[in-house]
């Protein structure tokens, strides 16, 4: 069920920012809303802790209140007050949110390769390996792990910024 609320809360929010036409009312919607959740989240979490690993309903008003409140910053600064800054430093993330879809199928698959694939040492998994030779070398082991995800990340923007280049989306 907090799933299925999570859903209804993005679908919501979705449906109204199709339906309204203000900019502004947007905006205000969209923070009346994010504030209303965070603060019944937190009131909620009295009773039922906001639990991200049991997807509690404090944890579901509490988040769904924080994205509302995030996709209200972001629509207004990229969207209603657009500038040709904004759109050049957002522009690179179209990539990923184009094919957002293709984006969560590929990290999934990255990460299980690397966990299961044992080259080239048959003791360690390959993300293992990676991230021993090439990261922790050079950083502590928290940064080190950071530097490792973030080269995923770049691994699969590359991937999605051709794909984006060329127009090719995965679409449902």
């Amino acid at each position: 069920m907090p799933a299925i609320a999570t859903t209804m809360i993005g679908l919501i929010a979705g449906w109204f920012i199709a339906e309204t036409h203000s900019p502004r009312a947007i905006v205000r919607g969209l923070l009346t809303w994010g504030l209303f959740g965070v603060l019944i989240g937190l009131f909620a979490s009295l009773w039922l802790p906001i639990n991200k690993n049991l997807w509690t309903s404090s944890h579901v008003l509490f988040t769904g209140g924080l994205a509302a409140a995030s996709l209200a910053v972001c629509y207004w600064i990229c969207d209603a007050r657009a500038s040709s800054i904004t759109t050049r430093v957002t522009e690179p993330l179209v990539a990923l949110g184009r094919n957002a879809i293709l984006l969560f199928v590929l990290s999934g698959l990255l990460a299980k390769t690397v966990i299961y694939l044992k080259w080239p040492d048959p003791e360690l998994s390959l993300g293992r390996w990676i991230y021993l030779s090439a990261f922790l070398r050079f950083a502590p082991p928290y940064p080190a792990s950071l530097l490792y995800a973030v080269a995923n990340l770049a691994l699969l923007f590359a991937l999605l910024a051709v794909l984006h280049r060329r127009r090719l989306y995965l679409t449902v």
